[in-house]
């Protein structure tokens, strides 16, 4: 623009007589004309000049005032007036270009050019300006024929037109070629529409997303290919049902896959319900486990519902990015407190475990453990680590080195001390402040050694980053270079340089800090570890992981893992008798029972166990110290394996010890004995065993275990005597509390002077779970029943005859005497055709029903209460009605013993709800003072269970006061029994005895009642 405005007055200013004005003498002057604007930024997203009207308009009064001059200027100024306009259109059929020029006015400047396409006016300058008058002619040309060269151009306007349209032309050609470069870019395809396509497209799966659009894949016949295309869904009514019908298409059959997204995961039923056609078992394949557990558990009760006819498969994809574990350890965690609230144990059905994410489950208390054990390595700088690295990951050596190097030079640069030039004067931020601390704390502390080295080698020219800035500045080359680093790497290392000391860098990059204190928070951590690269989420995922197991490892050989409930362990585990049970609530909960277990446990460990925990110990890749000797050649670290304990005063035989050693990061190791249970011991006190002759390694395994088989074998007595002194037996009794004890749990809590609220003290009792070794055995009977595969078709005709071989057959009646017990039936019309069981009680040969065979009467008793007289004949009719019903039964799949039950098998209508009535421990009358709990004990009417779940209190014996005000020794049971009784007396709880003949008198009235109405149904 500035240019056009230095030009000759003939080109850039208009002569008509509009454009004249006169000054303040009344002269005339001469009026610039406004220049043409000729910005890029005046054309608009299609490539049309937003101004091209206006300009227009200006133009044609600019035309009208020349034609009233008479047009004496008109050929002067053709040139001057002529523009160009580029537009951006779509080029005709066939061409390469996408884009084309419009040329308007004068094109003189193109008459050298062959191009046909410019359409060029040759007329007259008359013609040429009575055709502006008329009408102005546009051409268009593609903007690839646009000509880089300028020849024959005069006028400035002309050759700045020129110029602009050169470099639309290579701005489009910069355009094209980036085109280009996209078409050819392998990006990944959106996942949604990659899975539908893959999974067999639209017709084979159903989409249940709420998309409205999406990219298919379908095969073009012409080129032979396929290709994808752009679609809007549709489905055969309203967009928003789209859901509801593809959910019908999978249930029902037509589509066996399903897509589901978040937002299509609420209110959509997809398991294999009884009632839809599609019973094939789910296999639901979460690809993203959500940010929050519900959702997460919201996702997964998609196909896990009731009315199912088999459960889902559950597959988690979950990839090596340690970060991810963050979330499946979320969903783990509150899979494990639903089951503890629904079920009462932490490992239900449904749980963390049977989902497949009960190794993530990390935040409990191992995890904690694991994460302060890594914690104090990583802040030690530790050469203690479970982690091993691969020699591919020295380059983050060298990345930590480097920025080590660059720390202690700029320390040296400073002058003086470089150990205080560690922490500068200034500091700007607290981030520079607390970084600064953290290398002066390493340097000068931790990693001293290794600072005094790097120091000397950044003065010898040895620095890893000055080697990074030769090879930059093309100085050295790799070749040359890498061996050096190579060098200082492994001199690096030996001066203290490893994974502990990476990970300190690492965490401090994401915040953790030593001076945080907040080394047990699991979430923390995981979070934190969102903010490395992912080679450091891995790395540190896999140490926190190896530390969590050993941490597991632990805990399970010395006997402590705790999965939520304790379970009580041992060579064996049996009932001793039949549970005594109580009534303690009266008739305020009369049918609630508190039933008393005795267990009798072997707590010993046999020598078949003892080897296979001394195996899987000397197996384990547990960490132990680099530096296992001191200067005075005493060994720092137990090393697992067998030990005895030699000294005079065992006179039957030497002890025998098993000690695993979990690894240098643990302070504890586990010891076993032949005839006690698994206990931990502190490292220090066992060395010092070692060092005072209390201790003795046995590196001879066989005779160890001749010394283990015959303490095991002295050791089968009771545990409260000894087989020689300090050696007692392996046999203990303990006694657990189940049933019905959360109502007065408080009141047995008092009644053993135990407070509810024990807070950092160690609780007299425990939750436990007993399962004995009938029921272990029993157990992995079932395991290897459900193994086994179905049968095949071919073997149900056997199952067909034995259910015809079962088939009753009803027997007519023969003698009166011999028929009583045989199973009838009889239908009662007030209940419509509902047909009830009984049997036959009683004959009675009188002069009734001579004409049947046999004569007399036939007492009958039914489920449904009523007691029938029938002759023979009405007998033979309810014993076919029988036959009918058992047979029908035996169809079902019932055993045949149970079709044939005449009365145990009723009826919801005839069931009369009566049970056998509790038999109190003390008769009528009886009272013992001394036993106050036999007030309340029932005689154990039924089977004893293989596994149950109680409270147990511990052994230490107490002092109580007896009936007569002595003091007595007693177990916390026997405490807890009598003082609660006394208070039930006290507060006036009725009996078993109370409750035994209240029950009694019910019975009796319920009898009298029964007979009433039957006789008058008689």
């Amino acid at each position: 623009t500035e240019e056009l405005n230095d030009t000759d007055d003939d080109t850039a200013t208009s002569e008509s007589s509009s454009s004249r004005e006169r000054s303040s003498t009344g002269r005339r002057v001469r009026r610039g004309r406004q220049a043409v604007n000729y910005s890029e930024l005046n054309i608009d997203d299609d490539g049309n000049d937003d101004v091209s009207s206006s300009r227009r308009k200006r133009k044609q009064s600019a035309k009208k005032e020349t034609n009233k001059r008479g047009g004496k200027s008109s050929k002067k100024r053709r040139s001057s007036t002529s523009t160009s306009t580029i537009s951006m259109t779509d080029s005709d059929e066939g061409s390469e270009s996408d884009f084309t020029v419009e040329l308007s006015g004068d094109e003189s400047s193109f008459k050298g050019s062959d191009d046909d396409t410019l359409g060029l006016d040759s007329d007259n300058d008359d013609e040429y300006t009575s055709s502006k008058r008329k009408s102005r002619k546009t051409d268009s040309i593609p903007w690839n024929e646009i000509p880089l060269e300028a020849s024959g151009l005069v006028s400035r306007v002309d050759q700045v037109d020129h110029e602009r349209m050169v470099r639309y032309r290579k701005a489009a050609e910069q355009v094209g070629r980036w085109l280009a470069t996209v078409d050819t870019l392998d990006l990944p395809a959106n996942p949604l529409d990659r899975l539908l396509n893959e999974l067999g497209g639209p017709d084979k799966v159903a989409e249940l997303t709420g998309r409205k659009t999406r990219q298919v894949e379908i095969y073009d016949a012409m080129e032979d290919k396929k290709k994808v295309i752009f679609e809007k869904r549709k489905g055969e009514g309203r967009l928003d049902q789209i859901n509801i019908e593809e959910k019908n298409h999978f249930q029902s059959g037509a589509k066996k896959i399903a897509i589901l997204s978040e937002a299509a995961s609420t209110g959509i039923s997809l398991q294999a319900d009884k009632r839809v056609k599609n019973q094939d078992r789910r296999v639901h394949i979460t690809l993203e486990l959500p940010w929050s557990a519900d959702k997460a558990i919201q996702q997964l009760g998609r196909t896990h519902r009731s009315n199912q006819s088999s459960g889902p498969i559950y597959k988690f994809l979950i990839s090596d990015v340690g970060g991810e574990k963050r979330f499946a350890s979320a969903v783990a965690r509150r899979l494990a407190l639903l089951g503890a609230l629904t079920q009462g144990d932490r490992r239900a059905t449904g749980s963390a475990n049977s989902l497949g994410l009960g190794s993530f489950d990390m935040d409990n208390r191992y995890g904690k453990n694991a994460l302060k054990s890594m914690f104090g390595m990583i802040w030690n700088c530790s050469t203690v680590s479970v982690m091993e690295t691969e020699d591919e990951d020295d380059k983050l050596y060298v990345e930590a080195l480097r920025g080590i190097d660059i720390r202690l030079t700029e320390a040296l640069e400073d002058g003086g001390d470089w150990e205080d030039n560690l922490v500068p004067y200034e500091v700007r931020t607290i981030a520079e402040e607390t970084h600064a601390m953290l290398m002066y704390n390493l340097f000068t502390g931790r990693l001293k050694r290794l600072a005094h080295d790097r120091v000397h080698a950044i003065k010898d020219g040895r620095s890893i980053a000055g080697y990074m800035d030769s090879l930059a500045n093309g100085t050295e080359t790799k070749e040359s270079v890498k061996p050096m680093i190579d060098e200082e790497l492994t001199k690096a290392k030996e001066a203290g340089l490893n994974f502990n000391v990476l990970c300190n860098f690492w965490l401090y990059d994401v915040g953790v800090m030593y001076s945080d204190r907040k080394d047990s928070d699991v979430p923390r951590f995981l979070n934190r570890l969102l903010g490395m690269n992912l080679n450091r989420q891995r790395l540190m995922t896999q140490y926190f992981m190896k530390a969590l197991e050993n941490e597991i490892n632990s805990a399970k050989s010395s006997g402590k893992y705790d999965v939520g409930i304790r379970t009580l362990k041992g060579n064996s585990l049996e009932f001793a008798d039949k549970p005594r049970v109580f009534s303690f609530r009266g008739l305020t909960a009369k049918d609630d029972r508190v039933h008393l277990y005795t267990v009798a446990q072997d707590v010993g460990t046999s020598p078949g166990t003892a080897m296979e925990l001394y195996n899987e110990a000397k197996d384990s890749n547990a960490p132990t110290s680099r530096n296992e000797w001191n200067r005075r050649g005493h060994r720092l670290e137990m090393v697992t394996g067998f030990y005895t304990d030699s000294r005079g005063y065992l006179k039957v035989t030497p002890k025998v010890f098993l000690i695993i050693n979990s690894g240098a990061h643990r302070n504890s190791c586990t010891v076993i004995r032949p005839n006690t249970v698994r206990r931990t011991e502190a490292k220090s006190e066992l060395r010092k065993k070692l060092m005072e002759g209390r201790l003795a390694a046995c590196p001879d395994v066989d005779e160890a275990m001749a010394i283990w088989n015959r303490e095991f074998e002295l050791a089968d007595i009771p545990a409260d005597h000894e087989y020689q002194f300090s050696c007692t037996g392996r046999h203990k009794e303990n006694f657990i509390f189940a049933g019905s004890i959360v109502p007065i749990l408080n009141k047995m809590f008092a009644a053993g002077n135990i407070s509810s609220r024990l807070e950092g003290e160690a609780k007299p009792y425990s939750v436990v779970r007993v399962e004995t070794s009938a029921g272990a055995s029993s157990n992995t009977d079932t395991e290897k029943d459900a193994s086994r595969d179905e049968p095949d078709s071919e073997d149900e005709p056997e199952e067909e005859e034995t259910r015809e071989s079962e088939m009753v057959a009803a027997e007519p009646v023969v003698e009166g005497e011999e028929d009583i017990g045989k199973g009838v039936a009889h239908t009662n019309g007030k209940v419509g055709s509902t047909v009830f069981r009984g049997e036959i009680t009683k004959y009675k040969d009188d002069d009734m029903n001579d004409d049947c065979d046999p004569s007399g009467t036939f007492f009958a008793k039914f489920s449904d209460g009523f007691k029938l007289k029938m002759d023979a004949n009405q007998v033979n009719n309810a014993r076919k009605l029988f036959e009918k019903e058992a047979n029908a039964l035996v169809s079902c799949g019932m055993p045949r013993v149970d079709a044939c039950n005449s009365l145990d098998i009723q009826t919801a209508a005839g069931k009369n709800g009566k049970s056998k009535i509790r038999q109190p421990v003390l008769e009528n009358g009886e009272d013992d003072p001394e036993n106050y709990e036999q007030i309340f004990e029932e005689k154990f009417d039924g089977e004893v269970p293989d596994a149950i779940v109680g409270l147990m209190f511990d052994h230490k014996p107490v002092y109580m006061k007896d009936a007569l005000n002595n003091d007595i020794t007693v177990s916390k049971t026997e405490m807890v029994l009598r003082n609660l009784s006394k208070r039930l007396i006290s507060e006036g709880v009725e009996s078993a005895r109370q409750l035994y003949n209240l029950e009694k008198a019910e019975r009796l009235a319920d009898d009298d009642a029964s007979c009433g109405s039957k006789s008058d149904e008689d």
